[in-house]
């Protein structure tokens, strides 16, 4: 439809008296008209644009999906389950490990204190937990706690220096009966009686 030539034909039609009161609205629906058309034009080059880039997007999708297929078909699944043992093997370990250390401090005075901020297991009607069905990230947590514990020698595990004004004095967690029980020679028991006498 050729929107010009028909306004031409109406123009003629109506005479030039009534072109001359008319033109400006003519004018106007001309170049409405024509904007009209532009319009339609450029939506349909951006139409036709989105229709090949989503055929482009489609063809890459399908090369990448052709990709991961010939990945998963190749040799990693062995490298996989290979390191998924070892993963398996060493949690399993790590589970072992946190119960022996649990039980080691369960003893200790301040493990009641402890415990409530740990994730563990609830023991059974003999005391004992189960670790092997803990989830990983609870697993992960009771490590990075108790070592943050232990850190602070919060069950007082370890001999330490410390000193005391001016003098090196080894403070151990200890009483003095544990500590003469422990006593392997004569000189340990000497250490220990001086200092009970200076204590």
């Amino acid at each position: 439809m050729d929107i010009k030539a028909l306004l031409a034909q109406v123009r003629q039609l109506i005479g030039d008296e009534a072109v001359a009161k008319i033109s400006s609205v003519l004018k106007e629906i001309e170049t409405g008209v024509e904007d009209l058309v532009d319009s339609l034009k450029t939506a349909n080059t951006e139409s036709k644009n989105r229709k090949i880039k989503i055929r482009e997007l489609e063809d890459s999708k399908s090369d990448l999906e052709g990709q991961l297929e010939t990945l998963k078909k190749e040799n990693n699944a062995e490298e996989l389950t290979t390191l998924r043992e070892f993963k398996q093997k060493s949690l399993t370990s790590q589970r072992e490990s946190l119960g022996k250390q649990i039980e080691t401090i369960s003893k200790h005075p301040n493990f009641a204190k402890a415990e409530k901020l740990l994730k563990l297991p609830a023991a059974d009607a003999k005391g004992v937990r189960d670790y092997s069905k803990m989830p990983d990230a609870d697993l992960e947590f009771n490590v990075s706690k108790l070592q943050e514990l232990n850190d602070l020698d919060y069950f007082g595990q370890s001999d330490t220096t410390k000193t005391v004004h001016g003098d090196k004095t080894t403070v151990t967690p200890q009483s003095f009966q544990e500590r003469i029980k422990a006593a392997k020679s004569i000189k340990e028991l000497e250490t220990i009686q001086e200092e009970m006498n200076n204590g």
